[in-house]
């Protein structure tokens, strides 16, 4: 479960460093690994895309370029503002100098990650961490009981900070509760995200009491708890969510929800007009009472009408019931700016995958389509493929799923705009990849399937090889030149 509250905005310490807006494109590739997979990739083509968009630079940079920097243990990394890396490997890193942050004077943002922050580490970066900075996440790091006030020091010494991110799932009420005290003493928020363990009544009024400060600046938020307690104040802090009326990018997630609070939730995300990218994680939806449910995602529909300028839809791993997931696909249809759709993680049968056909038909903005481990037999998965005939998808997932024979139904060579297809983990036969790869036309602009975890047995070895040949010649012949991985 607690893994699942790592997944921020990977590309917050982008929009920190580069003050802009981060393209569908990048957003899918940072999130889900599509172009260069996290399916298929080395360990440091997987690193590169976790730094995306910034590229490996060719040689050690100079310091007045650097404008970020991560530390995890006895690594460095450095990050210019031409959004190239550079990395440092060494001995753990010694906080302890003078001059470890203050040898670079474009200094912004500050990473720190994977690290025990022992008193004497939190000492050094109270003394030493540049009053310049703007940005500052912290994640991953130990940091004992009677040490905490410290930590929380740091942010009370920094009130020029905008962009603020701190993940600690195993934070205990009194310790979340310190935390958000001293985020109250920032002065401009642009950028809030905050994964916490447990947030009791005073947390969560001292947080409401922040949204409503920064309801004229906050622009990205992101809070995650694995428990919340059922109070009038955590109603409070949820309607407040409503009055953050320039917000554009929410991620809201936690362990443990009743059916009044997804309500209240959702009654302050219709009058969240200017999202952009909204992901919504409740743990135990799918444990709600059914008639309840529903109603919460008849009115999920209702709050996403006002949504016009959503980008970005995440709604994955809910295992979201039938009816659920049918009640929000009919919605779909209306998002006319939709480019990213993330429903993995939820069931989808040949009824429900119908339901979405008919929503991805209007969606002429989609370039990406995640739905990873949802169930899909080959009936779900035909049904879905009926609805992306001349779409402008760009990006496809469909790992772990059931799918077998029906591969071929995805209209490929009606799918002009496509770049990248990921079908690992399935149980297509080699057979059916041939035939699929066979379906691609002259001069597509598909680059990559990727075929990995499939079911390849059953034929000898030469036999698998003579399929590959004629693969080869078929592509050769037609001019293609997608690369065909994992068989």
């Amino acid at each position: 479960m607690k893994s699942r509250f790592y997944r921020i905005l990977s590309l917050s310490c982008a929009i920190a460093l580069l003050g802009g807006s981060v393209s569908a494109e990048e957003y899918t590739r940072s999130n889900y690994g599509l172009g260069t997979g996290e399916n298929y990739t080395s360990q440091k083509e997987a690193q590169e895309t976790d730094l995306y968009p910034f590229t490996k630079s060719q040689g050690r940079m100079d310091n007045k370029d650097v404008v970020g920097i991560r530390i995890s243990g006895k690594k460095v990394v450095l990050l210019a503002e031409n959004k190239t890396y550079f990395e440092e490997q060494g001995q753990d890193q010694d906080l302890s100098e003078f001059d470890f942050f203050s040898k670079y004077p474009k200094l912004l943002s500050v990473d720190i990650c994977n690290m025990d922050l022992t008193r004497e580490v939190l000492e050094n970066l109270q003394k030493y961490l540049p009053k310049t900075i703007n940005s500052l996440k912290v994640s991953s790091c130990t940091i004992a009981n009677q040490d905490f006030e410290e930590f929380t020091d740091i942010i009370t010494r920094h009130k020029q900070l905008e962009f603020l991110t701190v993940i600690g799932t195993n934070m205990a009420q009194a310790e979340s509760a310190k935390l958000v005290a001293a985020v109250e003493d920032l002065k401009v928020i642009k950028c809030l995200n905050l994964t916490l363990g447990e947030i009791g009544a005073n947390g969560c009024d001292i947080l409401k009491e922040i949204l409503l400060k920064s309801m004229n600046t906050l622009e990205v938020l992101n809070l995650g708890f694995m428990k919340v307690d059922d109070s009038e104040s955590y109603d409070q802090l949820l309607e407040s969510l409503g009055e953050l009326k320039n917000l554009k990018k929410l991620e809201y997630s936690v362990i443990e929800s009743t059916e009044k609070q997804v309500g209240k939730f959702v009654s302050s995300l219709a009058k969240l007009t200017k999202l952009t990218d909204l992901k919504i994680y409740f743990d135990d939806f799918n444990s709600h009472d059914g008639v309840e449910a529903y109603h919460n995602a008849e009115s999920l529909n209702e709050a996403m009408k006002n949504l016009r300028d959503l980008e970005s839809l995440d709604i994955s791993n809910m295992n979201l019931p039938d009816s659920v997931l049918q009640t929000i696909s009919r919605s779909l249809g209306e998002l006319m700016k939709l480019k990213t759709l993330n429903v993995s993680g939820n069931p989808i049968n040949a009824k429900t995958a119908k339901v979405l056909s008919e929503s991805l038909k209007s969606m002429d903005s989609l370039s990406a389509l995640i739905a990873n481990g949802c169930e899909m037999s080959d009936e779900a998965f035909s049904a879905l493929c009926g609805g992306m005939q001349n779409s402008s998808l760009q990006y496809a997932c469909f790992s772990g799923n059931n799918i077998v024979g029906s591969v071929k139904s995805l209209p490929v060579s009606q799918m002009k705009s496509l770049i990248a297809i990921d079908f690992t983990r399935n149980k297509i036969k080699l057979s059916d990849v041939v035939g699929f790869m066979e379906t691609i036309p002259e001069g597509s602009k598909l680059e990559i399937v990727n075929w990995e975890g499939n079911d390849f047995g059953g034929i000898s070895e030469s036999q698998r090889t003579e399929e590959m040949n004629k693969l080869k010649i078929w592509k050769r012949e037609h001019r293609v030149s997608t690369l065909d991985l994992g068989i």
